[in-house]
């Protein structure tokens, strides 16, 4: 555990001195910063478990300007274990409005630090809100091109924080046993306007381990992201 957590602050440091270094630049100066940092009890990705029965602890951090356009970083760091296991997600992208409907349109390299070997891939994604609903398509173009589309849907209550539901399908061009269709129901509550408390239920058709996830996390807002991109779901 304590590898893990020197792993995360190394992280936090080199990207603290990467924005440092560029400060100075008038294009960094008009932008605006945000940051996060969330420790959950299990990590899933896409209904998919990737942390066993550890811990994750993740943080982000971004630019964006006023124009919509946005660049960043993500890391999910799996706490305890013999895994010794990093993701590093690096991302941009840009928002604009049509009418009522906000589209992000945008490209993510995702970077997993895994012992003994390392892989890495991209994807290029679409989301669009409107109103109380989002619907997002992730295209991964790579050695097996395959698609991840989900629809999410927000149902605020007064003092009581927000139901999110949402239902997703991973698919696979080449047909493979991978397959499957993933839904979530979760609960979120803002307490003060940088913590946040969510309990989190994940469920899975089409696969046979780990159909079912209940998991609970803390998140820190220092800054909110104007990005509106939610990593690590």
């Amino acid at each position: 555990m304590g590898l893990m957590c020197m792993r995360v602050i190394a992280i936090n440091l080199i990207v603290g001195l990467v924005f440092s270094v560029c400060a100075f630049s008038p294009v960094v100066l008009a932008a605006e910063w945000s940051a996060q940092l969330n420790l959950k009890s299990r990590y899933l990705f896409r209904g998919l478990l990737q942390s066993k029965d550890s811990a994750a602890l993740q943080g982000v951090a971004d630019l964006s300007w006023q124009n919509g356009a946005y660049v960043g970083g993500w890391s999910s760091v799996v706490m305890g274990g013999d895994q010794g296991e990093v993701e590093l997600n690096y991302y941009g992208g840009k928002l604009f409005k049509l009418n009522d409907v906000i589209w992000n349109l945008g490209s993510i390299y995702y970077d997993y630090r895994h012992v003994p070997t390392n892989v890495s891939r991209k994807e290029v994604y679409l989301v669009s809100y409107w109103k109380m609903l989002e619907l997002a398509v992730y295209y991964d173009v790579e050695d097996a091109p395959t698609e991840y589309v989900q629809l999410r849907s927000f149902w605020p209550a007064p003092y009581l924080g927000q139901l999110v539901v949402s239902v997703a399908r991973q698919g696979y061009e080449s047909g493979t046993f991978l397959e499957y269709t993933n839904y979530q129901f979760a609960w979120q509550y803002d307490w003060k306007p940088q913590w946040r408390l969510a309990v989190e239920y994940t469920g899975t058709s089409g696969l046979n381990e780990n159909p079912n996830n209940l998991t609970f996390s803390i998140q820190w807002f220092p800054v909110k992201s104007r990005s509106t991109l939610v990593l690590g779901q």
